[in-house]
């Protein structure tokens, strides 16, 4: 059996999921800051301690964007940053206050636009339940994905980030299956399900729905 070696290490370790362009590894570190480093030594290429970090890098060609919040401030942001260097290039906030404690944002990129779910979760228990999740206020929007600025906004109560499959947007909801023209953010078609569609998978010309957010109320469906 061949003996492996680690060929390099560093810290600190990331929070979320690594993300690449084949050349560097961008992530989320535990204090909250973002971390670019070389794929082949692990040198740092950059860093940036100037605001709290949420979440996946989401990387695109020249720019790369992440969720972040202020310190001493609850105000949720998209911020883009030079990939090369991680100067900032502009941040856009999408913060609802009466839900900003709970809120988040996922986002998805595609083309020249970036598509984010603003989810705004605020918690419900029960006695005869585990602990649920209602998104209230919240929704979809599209942005510039060089400038930032804002292209449209679709008023859902979003709970999943957006799919993009041949210019439509799929956007898990309460209790709905939302379809949305992506040039312009209007509706298509929406699905009435019984429960919030938590995640949605697409797989070839199908997608797969997970209904529920917990396990109690998780459920597969399949929509061709």
């Amino acid at each position: 059996m061949q003996k492996k070696k680690i060929i390099w290490r560093r810290s600190p370790a990331p929070t979320y999921n690594l993300s690449t362009d084949g050349q560097a590894l961008f992530f989320v570190s535990q204090d909250g800051s973002l971390y670019a480093v070389n794929m082949k030594n692990g040198q740092l290429l950059w860093a940036d301690h100037t605001s709290i970090k949420l979440g996946d890098v989401i990387v695109g060609k020249e720019l790369i964007y992440v969720n972040s919040i202020p310190f001493r401030s609850i105000d949720r942001r998209i911020t883009a940053y030079a990939k090369k260097t991680g100067v900032l290039i502009w941040q856009r906030s999408l913060n609802e206050p009466n839900y900003a404690k709970y809120g988040s944002l996922a986002s998805t990129l595609h083309h020249d636009k970036l598509f984010v779910s603003h989810v705004l979760l605020s918690p419900i228990s029960t006695f005869s339940e585990p602990i649920r999740y209602s998104s209230k206020g919240s929704g979809v929007y599209a942005l510039d994905a060089q400038t930032g600025q804002m292209l449209w906004h679709a008023d859902i109560e979003a709970i999943t980030a957006p799919i993009s499959i041949n210019n439509v947007l799929y956007i898990g909801a309460h209790d709905s299956l939302y379809a949305l023209y992506e040039e312009t953010g209007k509706e298509r078609w929406h699905l009435n399900m019984e429960d919030d569609v938590s995640a949605i998978i697409p797989y070839r010309n199908k997608l797969f729905i997970q209904l529920g957010l917990t396990k109690k109320y998780g459920k597969l469906l399949e929509i061709s």
